[in-house]
């Protein structure tokens, strides 16, 4: 704590109740007590559980069936979020560019060691984020 003191020029008991009260001020909980903006919350909560489902629809060693799944409950995740609020309709942006990079890096499509650049897996891709739009 001396260390501390020296270099800021205040002591830390000035620190600390800056800190404290930086926290409990009532315009820091604004978010949190603001009743419309819970549907906010929801909708980021449920976008960023589509795109995890998004995400484990393309990693290795996925069965089919629950390929499927994952994609189906990525897409009903989505449709929830936009329900919630219209602030979750980029997510289809992140989903597409998702699509172009995430596939053709996890699974085996092919069998070229440049699978990045094949245009046929970045296509497959695309045609698959289509039900997001």
């Amino acid at each position: 704590l001396g260390d501390s003191t020296a270099r800021s020029g205040f002591s830390p008991w000035v620190a600390s109740t800056v800190v404290v009260f930086w926290a409990i001020h009532p315009l820091r909980t604004q978010a949190v007590a603001w009743a419309s903006c819970q549907p906010l919350m929801l909708a980021t909560f449920l976008s960023l559980v589509a795109i995890q489902f998004y995400i484990c629809r393309w990693k290795g060693g996925v069965k089919p069936v629950w390929a499927l799944v994952y994609g189906t409950f990525s897409l009903f995740c989505y449709f929830l979020a936009v329900l919630c609020k219209a602030n979750a309709i980029p997510v289809v942006a992140v989903i597409f560019i998702l699509g172009q990079s995430v596939p053709c890096l996890l699974t085996e499509f092919h069998a070229a060691s440049n699978r990045r650049h094949n245009p046929q897996c970045r296509a497959l891709a695309a045609l698959e984020a289509l039900p997001f739009l």
